[in-house]
């Protein structure tokens, strides 16, 4: 237990302030000037890392060594950014890949993000994203204690 909780304090620390230390970056660098709640930004950001925790926790339990955890890190990641819509929107992507795309957290995280900084929008605009990145935590946090546990 206390190895589950001291990751997921720390990550979500970390997460929290390279959030922070982008939005600053944007700011002072492209004059970025962000139009909603830091609380509700922090909000998807605390409920999209906890889902990543737990992934990861599920991940950790499925390989041998940290090497095998970054590959299979690096595959889940890396492919995701690029179907999402984090570098482009999804209505330029192919419908298939805008199918895939809905299958992942990081759209419903991304599009509450743009959401909330963009448009300027509040609680109501992103509550589905909000309720699928919850389930998301949810069911990933607890695999991932769940297999924890069993590898213990």
């Amino acid at each position: 237990r206390a190895v589950i909780l001291g990751k997921t304090i720390y990550q979500l620390i970390l997460q929290l302030i390279r959030a922070a230390i982008l939005i600053m970056a944007a700011y002072f660098l492209v004059g970025f000037h962000m139009n909603g709640s830091w609380l509700l930004v922090a909000l998807v950001l605390v409920i999209f890392t906890l889902g990543g925790v737990g992934m990861g926790i599920v991940m950790s339990t499925r390989v041998n060594d940290m090497e095998s955890f970054f590959q299979l890190n690096m595959l889940v990641t890396l492919p995701s950014m690029f179907i999402t819509g984090v570098f482009f929107p999804l209505s330029s992507v192919p419908d298939w890949m805008r199918y895939i795309a809905y299958l992942l957290p990081l759209t419903y995280a991304n599009d509450a993000m743009r959401t909330i900084m963009i448009k300027g929008q509040g609680l109501s605009a992103i509550s589905t994203d909000l309720i699928i990145l919850s389930l998301f935590a949810l069911i990933t946090f607890t695999a991932g204690v769940h297999l924890f546990r069993r590898e213990a």
